[in-house]
């Protein structure tokens, strides 16, 4: 299989959240399923990004 067969183009957001029924094939249903029975994980680099202190402060425009 390759990498174009794995991993489709995804639909656009717009376009799925308009739908009542979103048709998946076994195996994304099957993904699909199981990612819900994970907790959700963050990339340890991410959580310490968010996790400091904002270092900037907005600037206003010049009249």
């Amino acid at each position: 299989m390759s990498d174009d067969e794995a991993f489709p183009p995804a639909p656009d957001v717009n376009d799925l959240a308009e739908r009542r029924v979103i048709l998946l094939s076994a195996a994304a249903a099957a993904a699909f399923m199981k990612a819900l029975d994970v907790p959700a994980a963050v990339n340890p680099r991410l959580a310490d990004t968010l996790a400091r202190e904002q270092r900037f402060r907005w600037i206003e425009p010049m009249s």
